[in-house]
């Protein structure tokens, strides 16, 4: 740049290529490179109220040292945090990458979100388009996803698993406040990020995605009563998570102290995201769900094709608890643990821990337990549930249509009444 020059960063372009719709694969470029990916949202050019507009979007990818396309490798997802862009923890966090990326083996993503503080559905479509481009270039383990971020990327870091838990072997936020996903304010960043007891407690949708949280007591925009009030409703629900109550003294310091290397360690080297769990329980609302644009729970695990009866708000929930005794498991025991912990790279913090204590196996019987609330139609996978024949018994609070999949005898759909049901299978 100081001699104007910029001709050995230049790539000739070849037009007949292009028409020809000849393709390459990409480059395997070890450490933090960028990409480019084209969406199809139509926003328009330029920049305008924080919004980076334009089909074509950078993103930032960091590649292992280690990397070998013969083995599936993890997935970590780095949100960046508002005003921020696609380069910020390649800039600011080269600890946090050592321990998150190249440590851990795993490839690291930063979407640019279209910069600045654009709105969560276009974050959120973005980031479904570049995880189907690197499950295209890259061999991914579908089952060792990991989604981080600081700040707005810290509320998108809970707001993803807690609506499509199926996906995710661990969460990560840092800094993000709390799970706001069906608050009364709506899903957007902003004022709704102070009001925590507006936002509808959803900590049983990831008791299979462990949460390690960390955020200052003294951070004046992640603020501690909601950082303690989600760890209370993780706890309440019996997840995994781990709270990290920081010390450092305020919210733009703590991000580019870069000292985030116990909170890494805690996430669980063997997490996986398991593909039928014996227990769902799974709360959503209208705000998650944007039809035009794709997005929206639709599954999870065994259970798909989930809709809502009444949608009126934009925080009205719905829910489904299921439990398939036909799933073998152990009967687990939640344990809470206090300690502090002292780190060489911040200064020390209390951590909070809840971990699982396993006991006894779990009675294995055929019969399947669905309890509903606002749910006008489910789909039941039964193979996947491990029914092969035995019992459904269902609870719904209205009418609703359950249509069974996976069984030797081909699909049955039931039309429920409100009270208690129970069908018989095959």
């Amino acid at each position: 740049l100081s001699y104007g020059d910029v001709f050995e960063f230049s790539q000739t372009i070849s037009w007949q290529d292009l028409r020809d719709r000849i393709t390459t694969q990409p480059p395997v470029i070890p450490g933090w490179s960028a990409r480019w990916i084209a969406n199809d949202l139509g926003l328009g050019e330029g920049v305008s109220d924080s919004l980076y507009a334009g089909r074509v979007q950078p993103y930032a990818i960091y590649l292992p040292q280690g990397y070998d396309p013969a083995r599936a490798t993890p997935l970590t997802w780095m949100i960046h945090s508002a005003q921020s862009q696609y380069g910020q923890y390649a800039a600011l966090n080269p600890r946090l990458a050592q321990k998150l990326c190249e440590d851990r083996g795993s490839i690291c993503v930063t979407p640019n979100g279209y910069g600045g503080l654009a709105s969560v559905k276009y974050v959120e479509k973005e980031f479904w388009q570049i995880w189907r481009q690197l499950a295209s270039d890259f061999t991914l383990d579908p089952a060792r996803t990991v989604v981080s971020g600081y700040s707005a990327g810290g509320v998108f870091a809970y707001r993803m698993p807690h609506t499509y838990p199926s996906v995710f072997a661990a969460a990560m936020p840092l800094a993000g406040g709390f799970e706001q996903g069906c608050s009364s304010f709506g899903p957007e960043f902003g004022i709704g990020n102070f009001f925590p007891l507006d936002a509808h407690d959803r900590a049983a949708n990831v008791r299979w995605v462990p949460q390690v949280v960390a955020s200052s007591i003294t951070d004046e925009l992640s603020q501690y009563p909601g950082i303690l009030i989600q760890g209370q409703r993780y706890e309440a629900a019996g997840d995994r998570d781990a709270l990290f109550q920081m010390t450092s003294p305020e919210h733009i310091v703590t991000a580019i102290a870069d000292g985030f290397a116990a909170v890494v360690d805690a996430l669980p080297p063997d997490a996986q995201a398991p593909a039928a769990p014996r227990r769902i329980d799974y709360t959503w609302c209208p705000a998650a769900v944007d039809a035009a644009m794709g997005l929206g729970p639709t599954s999870v695990y065994w259970l798909s094709g989930l809709a809502q009866r009444d949608t009126s708000a934009a925080d009205t929930l719905s829910r489904v608890v299921a439990e398939s005794r036909a799933i073998a498991d152990s009967q687990i025991t939640p344990q809470v643990k206090d300690e502090l912990v002292n780190s060489s790279d911040t200064p020390p913090m209390l951590l909070r821990r809840q971990e699982w204590m396993p006991g006894a196996p779990e009675p294995v019987e055929n019969r399947i337990d669905l309890t509903l609330s606002n749910v006008a139609a489910l789909t039941l996978d039964a193979a996947a549930a491990k029914l092969a024949f035995g019992v459904i018994a269902v609870q719904t609070d209205g009418a609703m249509t359950l249509t069974v999949t996976g069984l030797s005898s081909g699909a049955r759909s039931f039309s429920l009444p409100a009270g208690a049901s129970e069908l018989s299978l095959p």
